[in-house]
């Protein structure tokens, strides 16, 4: 307390300054200062208390000084914006007055905004009209198509249900076929036969099998567009023909998605490796016939020599080979006889069963698409 005694002695020229800085820096907004730096030198000879009185005083005093001189700053800088700004304000109204403000400008891009505003106009009326064309397209022509491409694959399973029908008919046949085993070797013609065969039941899986993976992603992606318009405005909102395309993709999808064209693949499939199997068991036989034939040969030749010269030491060779060669011809006689065997058990067997799950597939189809292009859903019946 003592410092601060000292500290405020000799400083009465105080509150002249603070009322001159008030005068000068404030405005009329700015409330009065409280004046109780005026008792500073009436209460330096007080008790502890009117010292602590006295102190918490001197605290406010400063602390007033500083909101005044932030007040004070503040509303400096308010005044010197509002200046600035109000002299930008002058010199564009001087320009303008003056003549120096370039008026064609103006002109110019008023001209330039008319043409955007036009050409925005003539883009929506364009877009209006390409959106209406998109959806009558899709409602008059698309619509259409579609479900007479669903009506001509109704057509075309039942055409090929009948033919799998025939083909059943002609397959069971082949029960009955003479089943005893003969010894007559198969022939050039049998097995190209068989080959070509074999052929062409491959190139009918794979086309089989690329016809459903085609018809499921052309109908995917076709719904994915049909989807992809609901933004389009309708062509006629009485029919809501966008919904109805919606619910035909839909159904179709799920109807393509539902076949099991992979158990018909897989009895095409088992045929196609049974057609294989014969084809390895022929040239088996082809392979035997082969040695057998250079073995008759090679014995013919050593029998003639064996005449001519007639030396004992060739008698053993001679029969060696003999037993060899009818070896060779029995093993050849054999495979002749599996080689028949297995194109009437494996052809009896496999025909049939192919052709039967073509019928059952071929039925499945035409039922399940006519449900969906039927107007009354009448399901095809076969017998």
């Amino acid at each position: 307390m003592g410092k601060l005694r000292k500290s405020l002695i000799g400083r009465e020229d105080i509150p002249d300054r603070i009322v001159l800085a008030r005068k000068e820096k404030c405005t009329s907004r700015i409330p009065p200062f409280p004046p109780s730096y005026q008792l500073l030198r009436i209460y330096t000879d007080a008790t502890f208390s009117q010292q602590w009185l006295l102190l918490l005083s001197v605290t406010n005093f400063r602390i007033d000084l500083k909101l005044q001189a932030k007040a004070s700053r503040f509303y400096a800088e308010d005044e010197e914006n509002i200046k600035s700004q109000h002299k930008k304000i002058l010199l564009v109204l001087d320009k303008l007055q003056g003549g120096d403000y370039d008026w064609s400008k103006t002109e110019r891009t008023l001209s330039d905004v008319e043409e955007l505003q036009c050409r925005i106009i003539s883009l929506k009326e364009s877009i209006n009209e390409t959106c209406l064309s998109i959806s009558k397209l899709r409602d008059e022509e698309l619509f259409p198509q579609l479900v007479g491409f669903c009506d001509g694959l109704v057509k075309m399973w039942r055409t090929m249900h009948e033919c799998h029908q025939e083909q059943d008919c002609v397959s069971q046949h082949a029960n009955h076929l003479d089943n005893s085993l003969g010894n007559d070797p198969t022939t050039d013609s049998r097995h190209h036969a068989i080959c070509q065969l074999e052929a062409e039941v491959t190139s009918w899986y794979t086309t089989f099998s690329n016809l459903f993976r085609c018809q499921r992603e052309y109908i995917r992606i076709l719904n994915q567009w049909v989807k992809m318009t609901d933004c389009l405005p309708e062509t006629n909102n009485l029919t809501g023909s966008t919904s109805n395309i919606h619910d035909f993709c839909d159904k179709v999808q799920g109807v393509l998605d539902r076949l099991p064209d992979k158990a018909a693949a897989e009895a095409i499939n088992s045929f196609l490796l049974v057609l294989r199997s014969i084809i390895r068991q022929h040239t088996e036989e082809h392979n035997l016939q082969k040695r057998s034939d250079r073995l008759k040969s090679r014995l013919d030749k050593e029998m003639v020599s064996f005449q001519t010269l007639e030396k004992d030491n060739q008698h053993a060779k001679l029969e060696a080979l003999k037993k060899k060669a009818e070896e060779e011809k029995v093993k050849y006689l054999h495979s002749v006889r599996t080689s028949r065997a297995m194109m009437l058990n494996h052809l009896q067997r496999g025909l049939p069963n192919v052709f039967q799950t073509l019928m059952g597939f071929s039925s499945t189809c035409v039922q399940a698409l006519n449900n969906i292009t039927s107007p009354m859903g009448v399901v095809a019946s076969f017998p």
